[in-house]
């Protein structure tokens, strides 16, 4: 509670998970696969108002450590991992979906040039940018996805390659920080879309 800095519980989830997506719309929260054991396709959906979780239709696709985000009504998640991620089986995915509320459906939206996990996924100005990553190797490549062209392209490069960031739109900017490459980064930037370019910020 930001206006008296203080913490409270809410229910525990009606299973673990790991690395899951999450986004809110429409005065909820939505937790979308992760992984406990292996990566899952089941999510649920946390509201407020009653202080409940429910199941929610399954993804098409199981994976953990996917980017999600919320734009225009409806649900994006993005790539994220098929396996368990610590056996050594599984890899990265491309894949993409998008989940319809109104009805409770999901249906599979353009691929992403390249498999990531552990993006940063942000909504602004009427698209979904992913951001970083890793595909076996820590990404500093950032993409953008239209949804009324159902395509994605290439934005400018983050400074620095990350994994596993913090990300935000805030005035009309996209902000990142923290992260992982070979260790925990306090270093952060922002992206300016009018004039596709990233600038650093403050470190934590």
């Amino acid at each position: 509670y930001p206006g008296n800095n203080s913490w409270g519980t809410i229910p525990d989830m009606p299973e673990d998970r790991l690395a899951p997506g999450a986004a809110a719309l429409n005065g909820k929260i939505y937790v979308l696969g992760g992984r406990d054991g292996s990566a899952l396709k089941s999510c649920v959906v946390y509201d407020p108002l009653y202080s409940n979780w429910t199941a929610i239709a399954p993804m098409l696709d199981a994976r953990s450590g996917p980017g999600a985000a919320a734009l225009n009504g409806k649900i994006y998640v993005l790539g994220g991992y098929l396996g368990d991620g610590e056996d050594g089986t599984g890899h990265p995915l491309k894949s993409c979906a998008v989940y319809y509320p109104g009805n409770n459906s999901w249906s599979a939206i353009a691929d992403m040039p390249d498999a990531r996990v552990g993006m940063g996924a942000v909504a602004l100005n009427g698209k979904i940018y992913a951001l970083g990553g890793s595909d076996g190797s820590y990404l500093k490549s950032s993409i953008v996805f239209d949804p009324l062209a159902n395509a994605w392209s290439a934005i400018a490069d983050m400074p620095g390659a990350r994994y596993s960031m913090g990300a935000a739109a805030l005035n009309g900017k996209i902000y990142v920080a923290g992260g992982f490459v070979g260790g925990p980064l306090k270093s952060g930037a922002v992206y300016d879309p009018a004039t596709d370019s990233w600038s650093a910020t403050a470190s934590m």
